[in-house]
């Protein structure tokens, strides 16, 4: 093939640099474990702060769940901030 480039056929030497350089800019296993470890924590914690705003919700007898499908989207939140802007008695 007349047209073809020869670049295909690179250097071995060409070759494992750019495989070092690669592998370099890769995250070690180690360190992409902890990454995800932590952010499974981070989940974790926020799952648990939303169902203890929930079962402090419903201790008070306010059903927000049943009444907004996601207790924290747009208008479940702006409906929390509406319950917490209201004046004590």
């Amino acid at each position: 093939m007349a047209g073809r480039a020869v670049a295909a056929r690179s250097d071995p030497a060409e070759l494992c640099a750019r495989s070092r350089v690669a592998r370099a800019a890769r995250p070690q296993p180690s360190q992409g474990q902890a990454l995800v470890r932590f952010r499974r924590s981070l989940v974790e914690a926020r799952s648990d702060c939303r169902n203890r705003i929930l079962k402090l919700l419903e201790s008070a007898n306010i059903k927000l769940a049943s009444v907004a499908t996601e207790v924290f989207g747009v208008s479940g939140m702006a409906m929390l901030q509406a319950i917490v802007a209201l004046p004590e008695r």
